[in-house]
């Protein structure tokens, strides 16, 4: 400790005792870690409530993404007019993007993925 370091110590001591001044500094230094510790748990558990959530949402977005595949097979083996298939089939291809889209943006929130990486 330099010298400067040691009289603003004693400063701020003022006419408490050393044992007494030690002391509250102490406490004031375990609480503040408790208070740490209080926040990292916090922190973890809304990250673990984030995670499941984004999981679950990953999930269904799949699921949806699977329903409209078998739409889009099934628009493939019937014989519809050519305008309504058309329609059928870009609603089904904007649908696939929305989702793509969505799943890009949960991956990267959770840890950075690229576009390329879930394709």
């Amino acid at each position: 400790m330099t010298d400067e370091q040691f009289e603003e110590i004693e400063r701020l001591r003022g006419d408490i005792a050393k044992s007494e001044f030690l002391y509250l500094i102490l406490l004031d230094y375990l609480n503040r870690e408790q208070e740490l510790i209080r926040e990292l748990q916090r922190i973890h558990t809304d990250c673990l409530r984030k995670c499941k959530a984004y999981r679950e949402l990953h999930g269904e977005l799949g699921r949806i993404g699977s329903n409209v595949n078998q739409v889009a097979r099934a628009l493939n083996k019937r014989k519809l007019p050519a305008k309504e298939r058309k329609a059928l089939l870009d609603l089904v291809i904007e649908t696939l993007s929305l989702v793509q889209d969505l799943k890009l943006k949960l991956s990267e929130e959770r840890g950075g993925h690229t576009k390329e990486s879930l394709q």
